[in-house]
């Protein structure tokens, strides 16, 4: 069985968890041949006989999880190619404040001297002080005698002057704080018969009474047979670190709290909200449902309002025009019969039959303007036409441009007498107020669409003051367009500026075909 003394100094390194070095001292880049070379940061693998490379990344691996010594024997190279055996030996030490630990490891090669001893001895003055430096303490327990041996660390963590420790198991569990100490003697036993890691964080009761909380990691270590000779280890004052964790536990459980009261409230919300949507959604049905039977109502009154004008415009026509025609008749043949034996001064029978001339004309026009009947014999088209003649009648200095890119078989019926009405309208208030020395009409179906404007170049206003229901002002008849428009499922707009003109829009969704 080797012992320490078969060992000789090599080196000292502090490693992490991959093999990479941290820290080196001069005595090990002499062990490896390279005098004088700066081997911090650098991976000790490097210099690790190649068939030895994947032993020592298992052996650091495997070193970095337990909390014990773990040793290994390999092959380094000295020089860079001469084979040098070696045996390593590592303690993984936490990091203050991290999740990690670093390995101290001391590297040493073999041969029999005084000299070897001697610089292994300082290896472990070395290992002490930095242990010593950790604020961690080291134990040794002889599972045969019972002997527990203790670092000068280990006893002032403890509570203990140097020396003052009794050094026996039982003295170490009755340090251990009574609610602790059946776990913590499990965990010594378990891992003796079973193997399993020696780590456990308990609580100890200091000879003046005060309370601190330990992390103590250990190993056992077997003879040549596999059995328990010794079990070593660390232990660590985590008192600080653990009121900390504590208290970062209370504030983790208490933001959670908060966040599932908080999710709970905004769950809640979530759903009132969607309560609130399902109630405005059924109510936008009813809107549009409602808005729908007061559109069809709409239609139907004004196809009733239509309906009466042209039953109004036929007994005008029909009965007064033609009666008014009769008494013109009448008088022109009466007036044919008298000859030259008609009496002069006063109210003769010519200005009576002109006076019926004018009556007839106006009963006619008051009769188209009622209902339009060359929209019902001819088309909208021709009649578009006829309101063009008629308005040019009426304004011989206004320029009218006529723009049609729509068949007349490709205007549904129920938009006829709707664009007719529109833009007999917007022809009026062109004549009345715009004072405008051009206008263009313009009717034409654009992919689904069929689209119609009136536009001048006249005075123009401020819609916003003309369209404002609470102003004095009559709109000028927009509100009948729009309302005529949006009766017959179309868009209406109106576009003007003072000084720049006027331009009515009105569109309508045309079915596919």
């Amino acid at each position: 069985m080797e012992t320490r003394n078969d060992y000789i100094a090599g080196a000292y390194f502090t490693l992490d968890g991959q093999g990479q070095i941290l820290r080196a001292n001069i005595l090990d880049s002499e062990l490896l041949g390279l005098d004088g070379v700066c081997l911090n940061n650098r991976s000790l693998a490097d210099f690790v006989d190649p068939g030895d490379r994947g032993l020592f990344s298992a052996y650091c691996a495997e070193a970095s999880k337990t909390n014990s010594r773990r040793s290994c024997n390999l092959r380094l190279l000295h020089n860079g190619n001469r084979p040098l055996p070696v045996k390593m030996e590592s303690l993984p030490v936490p990091v203050e404040g991290k999740n990690a630990v670093v390995l101290q490891t001391v590297v040493v090669k073999m041969a029999e001297s005084e000299e070897a001893r001697e610089a292994l001895v300082q290896k472990d003055e070395i290992y002490t002080v930095a242990l010593r430096k950790a604020g961690i303490g080291t134990w040794e327990w002889d599972t045969g005698s019972g002997r527990l041996w203790w670092s000068d660390v280990t006893e002032s963590i403890f509570g203990f002057f140097p020396g003052e420790f009794s050094g026996t198991y039982e003295a170490f569990l009755d340090c251990v704080h009574p609610e602790d100490r059946e776990t913590v003697a499990a965990s010594i036993t378990g891992c003796i018969e079973s193997g399993r890691d020696y780590c456990i964080e308990h609580r100890i009761v200091k000879p003046d009474g005060s309370v601190v909380w330990v992390l103590e990691t250990g190993d056992v270590i077997r003879d040549e047979e596999g059995n328990v000779v010794r079990m070593a280890g660390i232990v660590q004052d985590i008192t600080e670190q653990k009121r900390k964790r504590d208290r970062a536990n209370e504030m983790t459980e208490r933001l959670e709290r908060l966040v599932k009261e908080r999710t709970q409230e905004l769950t809640e919300a979530n759903n009132a909200l969607h309560e609130e949507i399902a109630e405005r959604k059924q109510t936008e049905r009813e809107l549009v449902e409602k808005e729908q039977d007061l559109r069809r109502l709409s239609t139907k009154l004004v196809d009733a309002q239509e309906d009466e004008r042209k039953r109004v415009a036929r007994e005008l026509h029909d009965s007064i025009a033609g009666k008014l025609s009769a008494i013109k008749y009448g008088v022109e043949k009466k007036l044919g019969e008298m000859g030259a034996d008609v009496a002069s001064g006063g109210i003769t029978l010519e200005d009576v039959l002109s006076e019926v001339k004018e009556a007839i004309e106006e009963t006619r026009r008051i009769s188209r303007n009622l209902w339009p009947s060359q929209l019902e014999d001819l088309g909208l088209i021709p009649s578009i036409d006829g309101l063009i003649r008629q308005f040019k009648t009426h304004n011989p200095d206004v320029e009218m441009v006529k723009e049609i890119d729509v068949e007349e078989n490709k205007i549904p019926k129920r938009l006829k007498i709707a664009i007719y009405r529109i833009l007999q309208e917007a022809l009026n208030n062109a004549g009345k107020y715009s004072a405008a020395s051009r206008i263009r009409v313009s009717l034409a179906r654009k992919n689904s669409n069929l689209e119609f404007c009136a536009k001048d170049n006249g005075r123009g206003f401020d819609p916003e003051m003309v369209l404002n229901p609470e102003g004095d002002s009559s709109g000028m008849g927009l509100e009948s367009m729009k309302e005529r428009t949006e009766v017959s499922e179309g868009d209406f707009s109106v576009w003007s500026k003072p000084g720049e003109g006027t331009a009515v829009f009105a569109t309508w969704r045309l079915d596919s075909g």
